[in-house]
């Protein structure tokens, strides 16, 4: 028997397991976030006004097809809980069932999408090993347990270790993603004439995605979407 099973529900007796949100105590079937708090996310609709932006972005620069996300990221929202969790503290069980949710909303939009090859946002490999593993990456593996695409973790790197871009401007993050990505002559030789999904846990003002985009479509991808669990929801008085 692995030592977990045997020590998960001696922990849960004397550590009672609380909602990483509100507080209150979890059922036996909720995981770190409560049903409460998970219903009270705000959910994308294809019309709404932060979409049709973000949209417009990426048609501008002509590399992305079609932009897909589930959820609205609010600074301090219970969205940013669970992706923090995800990030920060090994959050991978509903990080894959975010992605699987992620997954049916695209097996709804896209025809032919399990041919489709994912590419989660990749982080320098300084990063990666000091978290342990990629969150987008353990996305993308929620979306194939749905759609059965294959998932590409290593075909794009990123060669240029950049700072957070959470307290960056639009044009800030633009310079700062810069340059960082690129794809080895092996990994462009597989993608040629491919439809890729670009997978990221949160999208802002899509320049990290952009960038990534780029370099896809510099191998010759015939077809980029982009997909992720957050956008961060854009001020119509702002626009």
């Amino acid at each position: 028997m692995h030592i977990r099973t045997i020590l998960q529900p001696l922990r849960d007796f004397f550590f009672p397991p609380v909602c990483q949100s509100c507080s209150l105590s979890l059922s036996d079937d909720e995981h770190s976030v409560c049903l409460a708090c998970r219903s009270s996310i705000r959910s994308v609709h294809e019309n709404d006004f932060t979409m049709q932006v973000m949209e417009r972005r990426f048609r501008d620069e002509k590399i992305v097809g079609r932009f897909f996300s589930l959820y609205y990221f609010q600074h301090g929202g219970v969205l940013q809980t669970m992706l923090h969790q995800l990030k920060y503290n090994d959050g991978t069980v509903f990080g894959f069932q975010l992605g699987a949710l992620l997954g049916t909303h695209l097996s709804q939009q896209i025809q032919n999408i399990g041919h489709s090859i994912l590419i989660p946002v990749p982080l320098h490999l300084l990063k990666e090993r000091e978290r342990g593993y990629n969150q987008s990456t353990i996305i993308c593996k929620g979306i194939a347990s749905v759609i059965g695409a294959e998932i590409a973790p290593h075909l794009v790197e990123r060669k240029k270790y950049t700072i957070s871009q959470t307290t960056l401007n639009a044009e800030e993050r633009k310079t700062n993603v810069a340059d960082a990505f690129l794809v080895s002559e092996p990994a462009a030789f597989k993608l040629k004439g491919k439809t890729c999904i670009v997978v990221d846990d949160v999208v802002t003002t899509g320049s990290t995605i952009s960038a990534v985009a780029k370099v896809l479509q510099e191998c010759g991808v015939e077809r980029i979407f982009v997909a992720s669990i957050g956008v961060a929801e854009l001020d119509e008085k702002e626009h």
